[in-house]
C-alpha cells in the first residue's frame, strides 16, 4: 500500500480510522486550537494537490519546499506527492545566516525545481532572486481551492467536483517519491533520492518496533529537512493515523530562538505526546533548564536532593518535573540525528525517563538502529576490512541526484540466487561492536588524517576525545585540526554567546584537556568561539573542513603562540 493509498485509507467512512478522527492540530500563538480532520487533512492536501497543477506541475517533476512545522506545510508535502510530483523538502534553518543561504542556493541549482513553496513568513527571508518566484504555501491552496470551486479569478468557469478523488499508483514503489539534500560534513549538496518503498519502510519499521497506534500524540517541531522528523511526523502519521501537533510559535525559531525554548514547555504541555523524539540539544537544554531553576533556590534544591532518597516523595518530584516538561502521558523517548554522548542519561533515568538512541542516516530513509540493534527487514553489519557500518534492505537509497560517482562509491549492487538485485549502502560512519554484539556510531572515517609529523589520527579515538570535551557544560561544538601540523588544536563552540571569553569555560576546559588524550592525542591549544560561526549542512552537521578554512588565521595563530 502506498501513501496515497493509506490516505484513502484514513478517510473511508467503514475504513480503521474515521475521517473526523483529528489528524493535525495546531496551537495558535494565544493558545487556541484548530483541529484538522483526516478529511479536512485530504481536502487541503487535494487543493494544493490542484494548485500545484495549476502552475503547470507536472508528475515526476521537483517541488522544492521550504518549510515551518506548520499544517499547510504538510498540506504542501502530501499535495506534491499526491500529484506524483517529487518534494525537495529544504531545512528552513538554512535561512538563519549567509553561509546557510549561499548552501540553499547550491541546493535548487542542483535540483532546478519547477515551483519553489515556502511559508509566508519564510518567503521575505530568503535570498534574491528566490524569494521573487517563491510562491507562499498559503497561496498554493487559496489558488487550488478557487479552481476547485470554478471560481478562478471570481469568474464561475467550468465548475469541477469541489471535492476530486485521491489519485491512485501515480508511482512505482521503486520509484523516487521524495529527495532530501545531505551534503555530509564535506562536499557540495548531494540530492537523496528515496523511492516509496524505503520511506514506508521505515516507517513500518520504527512504528512497529514502538507499536505505535492511532492514538498516539506526537509533536512536530524538528525542521521538516530531517529525515527523522519526516518519517516520525509526516511518513510515520500517514501509516500510523496518529495525532501531529504543531504550535505557531515555531515561526521564532528563526527571530527570537530564545524565546521559542521559554515557550516550548507549554506548547508541550497541551500536547501531553505519548511519543517525543529529541535531537541531543533539545535534551541538554530541558536539563539545564531544570538544574538553573533549581539553583536559583539552592537550600531548597538540597534540602530536595536529600528527600528524593525517600521512594515517595522521589516519585512525587518526578511526576512533577514530567509535568513540567510535557511528559505525563510520554511513553516513548527518543534521541536522533546525533550520538547521544553529550545527554547526561543517568539525569533523566532518576525522572523514569528512558531515552532510546535512534541510529540512521537520510541515505536509508531514516532509522535502522534502536539502542544499537536492527530494527524491521533490514541487515546491518560492520565491514571486515574497513570497519563502516554498511547496511542492505529496501530501504537504502537509489542513489544521489546527477552524481553516479559518488552513489558508486557508497552503493554496491548485489544479486541473490533468485536474480532479485539489492543495493548494499556503506555509510561511511566507523561502527563498533559491544559486549552484547549491538552496534554503534564509533566516529567518521573521513574525519581522520595525517599530522605534520607524519602520525595518523584515527577518528574513533578522536571522537573518543571529541566526546569528553562535549560533556562540559555549554558545549555545543568540537573541531580538530591536526592535518600537515605539528600537534592537535580544537576550536571549541560554545552554546552561548554571552560565555565564552567567560575564564570559568576556559579552566573548564583546561582541566577537561588535561586529563583526556595519549600521546599526540593530546589537545595543546585551544580557542572558544561561538556556535553561530559554524558552517553547516543542509541537514544541520557541521561542515568541518570549511569551518576550519574560515578560521584559518586564528588556528595559525595558535601554532605560532610560545
Amino acid at each position: 500500500m502506498g501513501i496515497n493509498e493509506l490516505l484513502a485509507e484514513k478517510v473511508r467512512i467503514d475504513g480503521k480510522f474515521l475521517v473526523n478522527d483529528p489528524a493535525l492540530v495546531l496551537f495558535k500563538k494565544d493558545w487556541a486550537k484548530v483541529e484538522y480532520s483526516w478529511f479536512e487533512y485530504e481536502e487541503k492536501a487535494l487543493q494544493v494537490m490542484k494548485g500545484l497543477k495549476g502552475r503547470n506541475l507536472k508528475a515526476g517533476e521537483f517541488v522544492a519546499i521550504i518549510a515551518l512545522n506548520l499544517p499547510e506545510s504538510f498540506f504542501a508535502l502530501l499535495g506534491a506527492i499526491l500529484m506524483g510530483a517529487i518534494p525537495v523538502p529544504i531545512n528552513y534553518l538554512l535561512l538563519k545566516n549567509e553561509g546557510g543561504k549561499e548552501e540553499l542556493k547550491k541546493i535548487l541549482d542542483d535540483c532546478r525545481p519547477s515551483l519553489i513553496l515556502a511559508n509566508q513568513s519564510l518567503k521575505k527571508m530568503l535570498p534574491k532572486p528566490e524569494s521573487e518566484y517563491c510562491i507562499p504555501i498559503e497561496q498554493i491552496i487559496q489558488e487550488g481551492k478557487e479552481a476547485l470551486a470554478g471560481r478562478l479569478a471570481g469568474k464561475n468557469n467550468c465548475p469541477e467536483p469541489r471535492h476530486p478523488s485521491i489519485p491512485i499508483h501515480p508511482r512505482k514503489p521503486q520509484e523516487m517519491l521524495i529527495m532530501p539534500y545531505t551534503s555530509g560534513t564535506t562536499g557540495k549538496p548531494k540530492g537523496v533520492m528515496l523511492s516509496e518503498e524505503g520511506v514506508l519502510d521505515r516507517a513500518v519499521a520504527v512504528l512497529g518496533y514502538y507499536r505505535a497506534s492511532h492514538r498516539e500524540r506526537v509533536p512536530s517541531y524538528l525542521p521538516l529537512g530531517h529525515i527523522s522528523e519526516l518519517i516520525a511526523t509526516f511518513f510515520g502519521q500517514l501509516y500510523g493515523g496518529y495525532t501531529v501537533y504543531f504550535t505557531e510559535h515555531i515561526e521564532k525559531r528563526l527571530t527570537d530562538a530564545e524565546k521559542l525554548l521559554e515557550i516550548f514547555p507549554l506548547f508541550l504541555q497541551r500536547v501531553m505526546s505519548t511519543i517525543f523524539l529529541g535531537v541531543p540539544n533539545v535534551w541538554i537544554n530541558f536539563q539545564n533548564g531544570i538544574k538553573k531553576k533549581l539553583n536559583k533556590i539552592p537550600l531548597i534544591s538540597q534540602i530536595i536532593s536529600q528527600l528524593r532518597k525517600f521512594k515517595p516523595f522521589n516519585n512525587l518530584v518526578t511526576k512533577m518535573i514530567k509535568n513540567k516538561l510535557g511528559f505525563p502521558s510520554t511513553r516513548v523517548f527518543i534521541t536522533a540525528a546525533a550520538p547521544p554522548d553529550q545527554i547526561d542519561l543517568a539525569f533523566y533515568r532518576n525522572l523514569d525517563i528512558a531515552i532510546d538512541d535512534i541510529y540512521g542516516q537520510t541515505e536509508v530513509c531514516g532509522p535502522i538502529l534502536v539502542n544499537g540493534e536492527p530494527i524491521g527487514n533490514v541487515q546491518v553489519w560492520i565491514g571486515s576490512q574497513n570497519n563502516k557500518i554498511t547496511v542492505e534492505g529496501p530501504c537504502v537509497m537509489l542513489g544521489y541526484y546527477k552524481n553516479p560517482e559518488a552513489t558508486s562509491k557508497v552503493i554496491q549492487g548485489v544479486t541473490l540466487s533468485n536474480g532479485e538485485t539489492r543495493r548494499v549502502y556503506c555509510t561511511g560512519d566507523l561502527g563498533r561492536k559491544n559486549d552484547a554484539g549491538k552496534i554503534f556510531y564509533d566516529g567518521r572515517q573521513d574525519e581522520g588524517g595525517k599530522g605534520g609529523n607524519g602520525e595518523y589520527y584515527s577518528a574513533s579515538k578522536l571522537f573518543e576525545v571529541e566526546k569528553e570535551i562535549k560533556k562540559i557544560e555549554g558545549v555545543a561544538e568540537v573541531v580538530f585540526v591536526f592535518e600537515g601540523r605539528p600537534f592537535l588544536t580544537a576550536l571549541i563552540f560554545h552554546q552561548d554567546d554571552a560565555v565564552q571569553n567567560s575564564l570559568k569555560i576556559h579552566i573548564n576546559i583546561r582541566k577537561c584537556l588535561d586529563r583526556i588524550g595519549e600521546g599526540f592525542y593530546k589537545v595543546k591549544r585551544f580557542k572558544v568561539l561561538s556556535k553561530k560561526e559554524l558552517i553547516l549542512t543542509p541537514t544541520m552537521k557541521v561542515k568541518k573542513k570549511a569551518t576550519i578554512e574560515r578560521f584559518k588565521e586564528l588556528t595559525d595563530q595558535m601554532y605560532e603562540e610560545n
